[in-house]
């Protein structure tokens, strides 16, 4: 699905407009959905509007135009998942991220704190850990 992606973070000015973000919205939690340049709110919001049917309705062709269809604020899954639907709808989408990098400038693309620094990575090593754990025990059975 074609999209195009804004890394807040990759930005010189990155913090200033998540800031401006905010200040429009009044939310700091991702995904921060617009639609014709209406904030719509976050992921379970939008959830619901689909669940009612007025989803399609508000992303359906209009008179005015816009340089997008579609804006999210926030890379994470829930981001992604939204910015797909509509982008199977036939609807052009941005996404914009944005990490604040760590103290020794850690950053990361699209996909969000769990898919790349949190439980994801969690749950890959500490899967490691147990297949390593359980090979050194195979030996004491003959393997």
């Amino acid at each position: 699905v074609p999209f195009y992606a804004l890394e807040l973070n990759q930005l010189e000015n990155g913090g200033e407009l998540q800031e401006a973000l905010h200040e429009l919205s009044g939310q700091r939690t991702v995904p921060n959905v617009y639609i014709k340049q209406q904030h719509m709110g976050g992921c379970d919001d939008i959830m619901r509007l689909h669940s009612a049917n007025k989803l399609l309705p508000m992303v359906a062709e209009s008179t005015e135009t816009y340089d997008y269809d579609l804006v999210v604020i926030g890379g994470g899954s829930g981001g992604l998942a939204a910015s797909k639907e509509a982008g199977k709808l036939g609807k052009k989408v941005m996404v914009c991220d944005f990490v604040k990098p760590s103290p020794i400038g850690t950053t990361w693309g699209l996909g969000g704190t769990c898919v790349n620094v949190g439980c994801i990575p969690k749950k890959l090593m500490h899967q490691a850990a147990l297949l390593g754990r359980a090979v050194e025990d195979s030996k004491k059975y003959g393997w």
